[in-house]
């Protein structure tokens, strides 16, 4: 979904060899991704810089800002409906997995659940 996204917004998304600890870089107008990542990583790093972009950061951010981009990001490829949907999943990577996923994006989407959000999680209550 991401990198249709990217192609029907007019963003290349290019492969290439990034440090060790980036798995996407954006100017604002193009996507670098790291070519060893894997598929779901890949849709993962997408839909982060997508973020970045839809914000109007061309260049490295704060902290906080990474954080928001996390946030933001985490709760567009995990709709709470998804995430309901799979609930009866309790092992985090079997999750992750259902969802199509990083581990990380996962937990950053668990992280900021509502606290009503939660609630029905653990009360198997219908949303």
């Amino acid at each position: 979904m991401p990198e249709r996204i990217a192609a029907a917004l007019g963003i290349p998304v290019l492969a290439a060899r990034l440090p060790i600890n980036l798995a996407g870089v954006t100017d604002g107008s193009r996507i670098w991704v790291d070519d060893r990542l894997t598929e779901v990583e890949r849709r993962c790093a997408i839909a982060h810089e997508l973020v970045h972009i839809d914000a109007g950061h061309t260049h490295h951010q704060p902290p906080k800002i990474e954080t928001w981009v996390r946030r933001q990001a985490a709760e567009w490829l995990i709709p709470w409906e998804a995430l309901w949907r799979h609930r009866h999943v309790v092992n985090l990577h079997e999750l992750a997995d259902h969802l199509e996923v990083t581990h990380p994006v996962l937990l950053d989407r668990l992280h900021h659940l509502t606290d009503h959000q939660k609630h029905q999680l653990a009360e198997g209550l219908a949303p």
